[in-house]
């Protein structure tokens, strides 16, 4: 394997690790452009501080946590071999539009006690990044992880509920720049001992004009009930 294969592998597992450092924080990811040039390296994340993370600024700072990020960053400058690194941070939290996010907030009112019990901080990052991707700033992977954390919490008696939120969900989308998104669910849905799948569809998806951009991502979802694979 060349240096430039691995140097493309250790940026994908680098990116990786640093999403899953930033989880722990609290702090959503949802995109990183990683490069190298000459003893610098550059990294452009996209992210976003949920509702914990907003809450936590509001208490005592006194306590002195491990740097996480420290350690993931030195490990991947050993490799490189570079001097210095370099960090542009791109906020979405200050491009929250507050219009867009009341109209979410009285268009999905009526889940906030079957889907969101006693969860404000889901419920509250819900509405936040739904008026972000409606408008194409935040990534498909990182949406498709608010909605598995969503469906993670809830009961299985409530997975119809949860199908009837989503097919509104995403026709509430494609009325902003999105044209088309198709969901998928597989697993065993409603508690039944054989596993199927679950489509739903909104708006028109071109999967053979080139010039269409097109996201996928896809989880899985770990619940009391087995392991879900979700796609959007």
């Amino acid at each position: 394997m060349t240096l430039q294969k691995k140097s493309f592998v250790l940026g994908a597992s680098f990116v990786e690790a640093f999403r899953n450092a930033l989880a722990k924080k609290h702090i959503l990811l949802s995109n990183a452009h990683l490069s190298l040039r000459g003893n610098f390296f550059f990294l452009e994340p996209v992210i976003f501080f949920r509702y914990k993370r907003i809450k936590g600024y509001q208490k005592k700072r006194g306590k002195k946590n491990k740097n996480t990020f420290l350690k993931v960053f030195c490990n991947q400058l050993k490799f490189f071999k570079a001097n210095q690194i370099l960090v542009k941070t791109h906020n979405l939290t200050k491009k929250v539009s507050f219009n867009t996010a009341l109209a979410f907030l009285k268009h999905f009112k009526r889940f906030k006690n079957v889907l969101f019990s006693r969860r404000f901080d889901l419920f509250s990052d819900f509405i936040n990044l739904s008026s972000l991707f409606i408008k194409g700033l935040l990534s498909c992977a990182a949406y498709l992880i608010l909605l598995k954390e969503i469906f993670s919490i809830i009961l299985k008696k409530k997975h119809t509920q949860y199908f009837l939120f989503i097919h509104l969900l995403l026709k509430k989308l494609i009325k902003g720049s999105i044209l088309g998104l198709k969901f998928s669910i597989a697993g065993r849905l409603k508690g039944k001992p054989r596993a199927n799948t679950l489509k739903i569809l909104a708006g028109k998806i071109s999967c053979t004009a080139q010039k269409n951009h097109l996201q996928y991502s896809k989880i899985h979802a770990f619940t009391r009930y087995g392991v879900f694979g979700l796609k959007l």
